[in-house]
This record gives C-alpha cells, structure tokens and sequence, in this order.
C-alpha cells in the first residue's frame, strides 16, 4: 500500500459548508467521523458508509476499463493517443503512469468496505427482517471485487479484512495472495451470501451481484460447471437476459438496402436495463468527472482492428434475397467517430463516414 489514511473518512451525500480551519480541526467536526464515534447502529449510518465505498469506485473506473480494455484485442490507442495510453496498450508501464499508479486507491475502497462489515450490526431488523445484512452482503461484494481488480491488475494482492485505521495496524503482516491463491478465499467468503437481496434504494444497479463475482471466481479455477451454474442462477433470478431493446438494421426501399441505418442500441446501455448488472454511480455535482467520452470523441481510443473484423464477419439476414455483413453497431462504434473509414457490405455497397470526427 503506497499511502495511508490514518482515520477512515466518509462521504455524507449532504451539504457540508466550510466554516474555518477552527471547525475542521476541531475533534467534534462534522466532517470527520472516527471509530469510537460511529456504532452504525441505524440503517441509514450503514448506507451512508455504503455511499462513501461508492465515492471511493468512483477513482477506478475510468482505470478500470482503460487497462482492462487497452491490454485485451477489442481496444487500440491512435495517434492522438497519451503516452500512458500507449503504455497500457504496450504492456510496458513507467513508474508515474497514472492508470497503474494507483494502487491506494483499490485499498482505500477495500478499507471502507472492511470497516463496514465489521461495525454494521446484522442482528438489527426492521419488519421482522434482517435489514442490515443487505448492507454486509454489498460491502462484501464490493470489496471481493476490488479485491479482484488488484490480483489481475498487479499480479498479486494483500489480503485483510479488517479496517486499517492505525500506522500500528499497516505494519502488521498480512497474507500476500496471486489470483489463484485469492480464488478459494474469496469463494468461501461470498458463498453464504449469495442468496442475500439487495437494499432497498433506487441505486441498486451499482451493487455486485454476489452470484456473478462467484461465477468469474470459479472460472480463474478453472471450475466451469460451478461457474456455469452461478451465471444461470443469477441470470434466472435478475432476469439479465438478451431484450429486444437492441435493434439495429440496414433501411430496404424495393427490395434493396439504401445506405440509411436504423440504430436503436443506446437503451441497452442505459441504466435500468435488464442488460446492465453493474455500474459505477458517480455526478458532476461532486466534482468526479470521467475521461472515457472525452478519449472516444477526441478519437485518442478506438476500436481495433480486430473488432471491426468480427463486426464485419457477421451476418444479418433479412430475406432469402437480401442479407448483409456486419454488427450495424460499428456505426455508432466507429463511423460516427472516424472520418473517411469505410466497409463493404455482401453486394459490394460502399458504406463510407463522411460526417465530421
């Protein structure tokens, strides 16, 4: 771990005003909460702590999909690119790359999580039911997804469960776990709440489905039938199944395709989609911006060659006398943001982006 925060600090989503430097060193400040001063014997204490883990995500994601996507063949860099997109892509990172430069910033949402299941009280409920264990079994999600991200990211990870909130308690000696070491350890620390329902707030979308963490845990094992069976259930339950909200196809005027497309794909993408298991909940109101639209617009990110082969590759059919090749989503993909490129549909049309980039 690079850095340390010595007291664990949380984001309260409310309105907080700065009154002087008085009141921030003041040990009774409303902008920091310690240890002995937060039991999290209330829900909403727990969503809150919940809220924080979430402003901590918020680091990751354009990190997430930048190296995850730029080491793999769908994601290329241009000319337009960064030095350090180009090192991710090359698989050859300077020590002040800021996309793997952030290690601390993986722990410090590990941390949260940690300290919420070890001060969220299980037993409380509400109704007859156990409302806080929903909040424990999204704490344990997220931080076994983290945890996951650090393993495949850095080859390696320091595993702890219990929150670090002392410079005594970061020299203590923890076990160091490779991605097949971390598997079972993790495996065995989400199967108990696999079944758990989520909490109810509207930002259900941004929790890890336990059942899908499981699923991808048994693959790196090399366990398929188990990991088959998590996807299934987990498919079965939330109903993440292929909808019809996508459609896209080639316009046809007398029995032939006119060079118009019909594009209707965005829908999959949005939230509350029964395609979209896991988002990121972020706003500009808390100063958090992403880079991704900006790198695809600035055209510093693209698709790579091999993407557009597969989406060339693929055949749409629309009657014994008219077909055509490709995913129609390259338009979006790819035509709408590189000018001048063009491809070939079966009959030999020239489909060409003359639009600006």
């Amino acid at each position: 771990m690079k850095q340390l925060n010595k007291f664990l600090v949380f984001l309260v989503l409310s309105a907080v005003t700065f009154t002087g430097c008085d009141n921030v060193l003041d040990v009774d400040s409303d902008r920091y909460v310690f240890e002995d001063q937060y039991p999290m014997t209330a829900t909403n204490d727990s969503l809150y702590s919940l809220f924080g883990a979430f402003s901590k995500l918020q680091k990751l994601a354009d990190t997430y999909v930048l190296v995850g996507e730029l080491r793999g063949d769908l994601m290329d860099v241009t000319d337009n690119s960064s030095r350090y997109l180009k090192e991710l892509n090359s698989l050859e990172y300077s020590s002040t790359n800021p996309y793997t430069n952030n290690l601390s910033d993986y722990y410090a949402v590990i941390n949260n999580c940690n300290y919420i299941i070890q001060h969220v009280d299980t037993t409380i409920q509400k109704n007859g039911k156990p409302v806080m264990k929903k909040i424990y079994a999204v704490a344990k999600g997220i931080r076994a997804w983290t945890y996951m991200q650090v393993a495949l990211n850095y080859g390696k990870c320091t595993y702890y469960t219990e929150p670090i909130l002392t410079v005594k308690q970061s020299q203590k000696q923890y076990p160091v776990y490779t991605m097949e070491e971390l598997a079972p350890v993790l495996i065995a620390d989400l199967e108990p709440w696999k079944d758990e329902e989520y909490p109810e707030i509207e930002m259900n979308d941004c929790f890890y489905p336990i059942r899908f963490l499981l699923g991808d845990l048994h693959l790196w094992l090399g366990e398929y039938e188990q990991a088959a069976t998590e996807y299934h259930d987990l498919m079965y339950d939330k109903k993440y199944t292929v909808s019809d909200n996508y459609r896209s196809y080639r316009k046809v005027l007398n029995n032939a395709f006119t060079q118009s497309f019909v594009i209707n794909w965005n829908e999959c993408f949005s939230l509350g989609s029964n395609e979209c298991i896991t988002y990121i909940p972020a706003s500009n109101q808390y100063e958090r911006h992403f880079t991704l639209d900006s790198l695809v617009l600035d055209y510093k990110i693209a698709a790579s060659q091999l993407a557009i082969d597969n989406w060339n590759a693929q055949v749409y059919y629309y009657s014994s006398t008219l077909d055509t090749l490709g995913d129609l989503r390259i338009d979006g993909s790819v035509l709408a943001l590189k000018k001048g490129y063009s491809f070939s549909d079966t009959y030999g049309n020239n489909i060409t982006n003359n639009s600006s980039t």
